[in-house]
């Protein structure tokens, strides 16, 4: 018994030191929510990410009904993906679409959601040269093209929308890109079928991207080399007629 009761305080002491702190927001609770917003404010605006992202959140955690509330989960996105933290970036500008669907800021939203998608997925590209295509993880850049889509049908006015346009373009085109240099993957490997329907996917869903002339040339090749040739000759000729000065048309005149 007087082991124990020995014991006890130390028992007492580990657990309260080893206890985390409940409150995250107790070195903030001493400023006001405006001198909360106007110090994230102004880290933000001098690159310093990392105190505005502490500001914000501690304006949100502190003052979540104030009336720099709806501005503080604004631009928290921002603050969020300069500071190298894309997955909160994302969950802001989630939290902040789910929560004011009709905003007035809310395009805003939807453009930094894409945008975070298209910096993120942009990072297999450095790579290309050295990896295979078939094995690289698309569904950023896919979630980038659904978000810049949104705010491209939602709100056509936006002065984000113009931007987020040429993005899709390029979103789409990489996309295409990829898909050829998958099927060009499969030629050298002598997998034909695959190849062809491969090519054929592009040619179906990326119209009017400079890649279909590859995707086509590709085709003709796949199909000769299937014995297919009634399906080589036709897609020869829509290749021909379509794009009759591209060297592929030369190359592949019999």
């Amino acid at each position: 018994m007087k082991k124990l009761l020995v014991l006890l305080p130390l028992i007492l002491f580990i657990v309260s030191c080893s206890k985390p702190d409940q409150d995250p927001f107790r070195a903030y609770r001493k400023y006001s929510s405006t001198a909360l917003f106007e110090s994230g404010e102004k880290s933000m605006a001098k690159g310093n990410y990392d105190d505005s992202v502490k500001y914000l959140e501690a304006l949100d955690g502190i003052y979540p009904f104030g009336p720099y509330a709806q501005q503080a989960q604004l631009d928290i996105i921002y603050a969020y993906h300069m500071n190298n933290d894309d997955a909160s970036a994302t969950a802001a500008a989630e939290r902040y679409i789910r929560l004011y669907p009709h905003g007035a800021n809310v395009d805003y939203a939807y453009y930094m959601r894409g945008m975070i998608g298209f910096s993120e997925g942009l990072s297999w590209i450095q790579r290309m040269s050295y990896t295979d295509p078939a094995t690289r993880d698309l569904s950023n850049l896919q979630q980038s093209y659904g978000a810049f889509s949104t705010l491209v049908s939602y709100f056509p006015d936006s002065i984000y929308t113009p931007n987020a346009k040429l993005r899709m373009i390029y979103i789409r085109n990489l996309v295409a890109r990829r898909e050829v240099m998958v099927a060009q993957a499969y030629m050298a490997r002598k997998a034909y079928v695959a190849a062809a329907n491969r090519a054929n996917y592009v040619v179906r869903h990326f119209e009017g991207s400079p890649q279909v002339v590859d995707a086509l040339a590709i085709m003709v090749k796949a199909y000769r080399k299937l014995g297919l040739t009634d399906m080589a000759n036709k897609t020869y000729e829509i290749l021909a007629v379509n794009y009759p000065n591209v060297p592929a048309v030369q190359q592949l005149k019999k």
